[in-house]
Parts: structure tokens; sequence; C-alpha cells
């Protein structure tokens, strides 16, 4: 006869081991892992927004900055966010500002090859080029070259001599259309008398230079 025996654990061994009793792990919902990460982004951006500023001044740009970076943000995302806060963009057109003074500084130096002695001159017109963009990118009015016209003065027009060839014209086709009416009786009105009389002294006291009809 087999007895069947069952073990219970000894009354001095369940007190010095306490076995844990735990309920099933609460994961966190889909929506709550988008608002953590979405936290992460905000603390991650908000700790590169200084030294990303520090490098802009000094001629690094944001992309290249931010690939450097070990989490790797997303430069559009990054950007962005920058612009959504009035008082952070003034600080990167400022820092723009400043990197644009020193490319200014650099283009003599590349210009006489004194950078790189032994680069064709066509890759150094570019590269002056390309830093003549950015500059007039970052600041218009200091490194962009403009020509004003002053409009502003009174200007008298005179459109006698471009009107002369025409009323030429005009008086010789009334010459013709008479003698026309001479020999056959017939009434042209190829040019009437008044609109010569008009185009050759207009009356100074009818603005538009229309006159009363006949």
């Amino acid at each position: 006869m087999i007895q069947t025996m069952t073990q219970e654990t000894p009354p001095w061994l369940a007190q010095l081991v306490q076995i844990p009793t735990q309920s099933d792990p609460q994961f966190p919902s889909p929506a709550e892992i988008a608002r953590i990460k979405q936290q992460d982004q905000l603390d991650t951006f908000e700790a590169l927004f200084e030294p990303a500023i520090d490098a802009l001044s000094g001629g690094t740009s944001i992309t290249k900055f931010l690939s450097m970076d070990h989490r790797q943000p997303h430069p559009g995302q990054f950007m962005r966010w920058l612009k959504a806060d009035p008082d952070r963009y003034r600080q990167y057109l400022y820092a723009r500002d400043i990197a644009a003074e020193l490319i200014s500084n650099d283009i003599i130096g590349i210009a006489d090859g004194t950078d790189n002695p032994l680069e064709d001159v066509a890759r150094s017109k570019l590269r002056v080029d390309a830093r003549k963009v950015m500059m007039s990118f970052d600041n218009k009015e200091r490194f962009t070259t403009t020509t004003k016209i002053d409009v502003s003065s009174h200007q008298t027009i005179d459109v006698t001599a471009a009107m002369a060839p025409a009323l030429s014209r005009a008086k010789e086709m009334q010459r013709l259309a008479r003698e026309r009416m001479a020999m056959d009786g017939t009434i042209s009105d190829v040019v009437p008398r008044r609109v010569l009389e008009d185009m050759a002294d207009p009356d100074p006291t009818d603005p538009d230079g229309a006159g009363e009809d006949d």
C-alpha cells in the first residue's frame, strides 16, 4: 500500500521565508507611453537649447549640432519647439546674427587663399558666394547690396517731342482729306479740326484736355 504524504512548510520556516503575493503587473497605457515620450523629448530639447545656441553663435548649424548628440533629436521638431516660444526664437536669431559676423571675417581668408593655398579658384569662389548668401539671409540690412532710387521729388516730363510724329501724320491726313473733298465734294472725318487743335495746343484750363464739343 502506497501512502501519499503532503509536504507542508514547517511553521518555523514559514516565519523566516515570506513568499510575496503580488497581483499582475500594471503596464502603462498607449496614451501614457505617448505622454512619457513627449515629456522626454521636451526635456531633451530644454537640455540642448543653450548648448545649441552657443554652437550656432560659433558657426555650427543646428542640424550639425543635433546630429552629434547621442539621443539623435529630430532637427525639424527641435526647430518647431524653438519657434513656438518668442524668447527662444529671439535668442536663435541673435545667435545667427553673431554667426554672420564671424562668417564675414572668414571671406577674406578664403578669397586670398590663406586658409587653403592649393584650393581651386572656382571652389573658393563657391565658398565665398555661399557665405554671402547665408549672411544676407541672417542680416539683409547689413550684408545685402541694394540700389535706392529717389522718386519723391516732383518731375515734369515733356511728351511734346514724342507726340510730334503723330501730330505730323494727323495733319497730313487732314490735308489729303481736304484735297479729296475739293475734288469730288465728299465729306471726310479722318481727323477733325478740333482734335488737331487740341493736340497742337491743349487748353491749359481743361485738365483732361477734352474741351467742349463743337
